[in-house]
């Protein structure tokens, strides 16, 4: 089966299936800081952005996941970028996380990005263990920084170098 799951370049076509995978992974209400997706135009709105990058896992017809990095804009600190990425739940476990963590990391690094920077929930134990494996370092703790259901999770600051040294 993952054999017929596509790592590319999003395109404009693909906006309303990352939103729909993006609902799908918010409305687990425990891997991403949103609760459910933006509108589909806020979703346009992000990924057609200059300086956003995003990478798509596409099986048929279906966004089955994401990663993107928005670069910063501001002087001094157009180096760094954000990391965001998710996977749909049926489709997890199977290297998907690798090849589009890989991919959005070729496509930062040729975009400027040198320092790739996210956030992850303490709880999500399969992210922080795939960015470990990227090599990205842990920064910092928010410590109860997501309270949701009653469950509290500590939030990892996490970054990598990727470009050429200053």
């Amino acid at each position: 089966m993952m054999a017929n799951v596509t790592i590319r370049r999003s395109t404009k076509e693909d906006v309303s299936g990352v939103r729909d995978a993006l609902d799908s992974v918010a409305r687990e209400r425990k891997f991403l800081a949103m609760l459910e997706a933006p509108t589909l135009e806020s979703v346009e709105g992000f990924v057609t952005q200059p300086n956003v990058v995003q990478v798509v896992a596409v099986e048929g017809d279906l966004v089955v996941g994401w990663a993107d990095v928005q670069r910063m804009d501001s002087v001094g600190f157009e180096h760094r970028g954000f990391l965001g990425m998710g996977i749909v739940s049926t489709h997890r476990r199977r290297g998907l996380g690798n090849r589009l963590l890989t991919e959005v990391t070729t496509l930062a690094r040729n975009f400027g990005v040198a320092r790739l920077e996210l956030e992850v929930f303490l709880s999500n134990q399969a992210a922080v263990s795939l960015y470990q494996r990227h090599g990205f370092r842990l920064e910092g703790q928010l410590t109860r920084g997501r309270i949701i259901d009653g469950i509290v999770d500590d939030i990892l600051v996490m970054s990598r170098w990727i470009g050429e040294e200053p």
